[in-house]
């Protein structure tokens, strides 16, 4: 039983290196995942990673290249443009379950807590996590595990390339500012206008990413 219970922390502590590193593009779309080498890396045997990367796969974010192996996932611009439009459609589906969840309270701390870590963030980096965590936070407290399944994959792929936006200063000023109407509509529990809202922030993302076309 201690021998599960270590493996499967194993593989988890590996999934979420690489997926960071996938988000953050430190692992490049299209490159190999070279298990053997990930293993010396980490200080694991080959099988958790493995298994990571198998997960990965499962979730869409690698892909099985008969020549090369696993490799990160690459997305065409139609395919990230299909992205941005379901996160668009699957966070009004989250906000209509929204108000049955339990614990608001620690909610609404939490999204407090986010975009704190964006005002004070020194990189890009720290700010496009404190980003990806505030939109991770409402997912994650939608009461249909379903609907909350398929928004955080979703969720998870728009970070793959949502970087390309917040390079731009005013597009980081914007998202604070956003992010904060966001969450005081869901202080006082007024969901039409926080949905209302998170709709807009969300297609903003998408005309920037058209425009970009």
């Amino acid at each position: 039983m201690k021998e599960k219970v270590i493996r499967s922390s194993l593989v988890d502590q590996v999934h979420l290196f690489l997926m960071q590193r996938i988000q953050n593009k430190s692992l490049k779309p299209g490159e190999r995942l070279n298990i053997e080498e990930l293993a010396r890396e980490f200080e694991v045997s080959r099988t958790p990673v493995r298994e990571a990367i198998s997960r990965l796969m499962q979730e869409g974010f690698v892909v099985q290249n008969h020549n090369a192996g696993p490799c990160v996932v690459s997305f065409t611009k139609d395919q990230e443009l299909d992205v941005i439009k379901a996160n668009l459609s699957l966070f009004q589906c989250v906000f209509e379950f929204l108000p049955e969840t339990e614990d608001l309270d620690g909610l609404v701390k939490e999204l407090e807590n986010c975009i704190r870590d964006q005002q004070q963030a020194d990189n890009l980096d720290a700010f496009h996590a404190a980003s990806v965590q505030f939109h991770t936070a409402i997912i994650e407290k939608c009461c249909n595990r379903v609907i909350a399944h398929f928004a955080m994959q979703t969720q998870h792929q728009m970070n793959m390339f949502t970087l390309y936006f917040q390079v731009e200063a005013n597009y980081r000023e914007r998202s604070i500012r956003e992010h904060q109407e966001i969450l005081e509509a869901i202080r006082v529990r007024k969901w039409k206008e926080a949905a209302d809202l998170m709709k807009v922030h969300n297609i903003f993302a998408l005309k920037h990413f058209e425009q970009e076309q």
